[in-house]
């Protein structure tokens, strides 16, 4: 808590890290490699009580998780041909998982040719549908299911559950160059757009109270953050910093939050 010590998980390529919400477990997106050829991003999970760490799925292209507030599941970005996409992420219990072994495949020799990389199969999809086709690759014991379908452009980063599981924010990028806060049910449909205008809005976070959301955004002309007020709608800015302020997270007391600060040092977490 006082930044006294820390404790290294993963060399380079470990991003978007979340805590399940009893605490047990540490999930967070990384570059692993899929094949003799490939490396995409996919989810990882660690148990701070054993110090295992799993790999859930492989070749998934999986970025920013966000786990359900019932532990059984979280919602991730998805990234193919161009596209991402909201995807559901079904986990398995902790002992279902292997853990995570490097590749047994033998090196080629020199001279020799390297052969195709083997077919993607499919992903645990449930249902046959536009949404559905859109999730391929292949998992490692957790399913894979497509929440969104957008074929418009849109890009969506940094998804984010309230208390209750009930609504999803999301910061999204539109066709026109706007980023905005939109915020989601549980199965994909838009509950409302807090923010449509030419500010970049991004890293939203519900406070424990369920009643506001903080997001950075750099409406001021530098990156800040602010809060929002569910109830009616009305907008507040937190600090004001000169080097701007990213990343906000909040304790589950409410009465701490933590984000990047942005100073002549470069970045730093401040609180």
């Amino acid at each position: 808590r006082d930044a006294s010590s820390d404790t290294l998980l993963r060399k380079g390529g470990a991003t978007n890290p979340t805590w399940s919400p009893d605490g047990k477990h540490l999930y967070w997106s990384g570059a692993g490699q899929t094949n003799r050829y490939q490396a995409y991003n996919d989810l990882y999970r660690f148990d701070p009580e054993t110090k295992a760490r799993k790999r859930l799925t492989r070749g998934a292209r999986l970025s920013d998780p966000a786990v359900h507030p019932d532990g059984d599941w979280l919602v991730a970005v998805r990234t193919d041909r161009g596209q991402t996409q909201l995807v559901r992420v079904d986990l398995p219990q902790a002992e279902e998982v292997e853990a995570e072994e490097s590749s047994t495949e033998a090196p080629l020799q020199p001279g020799s040719e390297p052969g195709p990389p083997p077919p993607e199969g499919a992903v645990g999809v449930t249902e046959e549908s536009e949404a559905a086709e859109f999730v391929r690759g292949r998992s490692e014991q957790a399913s894979v299911t497509a929440i969104t379908a957008a074929a418009d452009g849109s890009q969506f980063a940094g998804p984010a559950w309230d208390p209750s599981g009930s609504r999803l924010a999301v910061s999204v990028w539109k066709p026109g160059g706007f980023r905005d806060i939109h915020v989601f049910d549980a199965a994909g449909s838009l509950l409302r757009s807090l923010t449509w205008d030419r500010a970049l809005d991004s890293d939203p976070v519900w406070a424990p109270d369920g009643e506001h959301l903080v997001f950075s955004s750099d409406r001021d002309g530098i990156w800040n953050l602010y809060a929002y007020r569910w109830r009616d709608g009305a907008f507040f800015r937190i600090p004001r910093l000169l080097g701007g302020a990213r990343k906000p997270d909040i304790a589950p007391s409410g009465l701490h939050l933590v984000f990047m600060s942005y100073r002549s040092s470069g970045w730093r977490v401040a609180e």
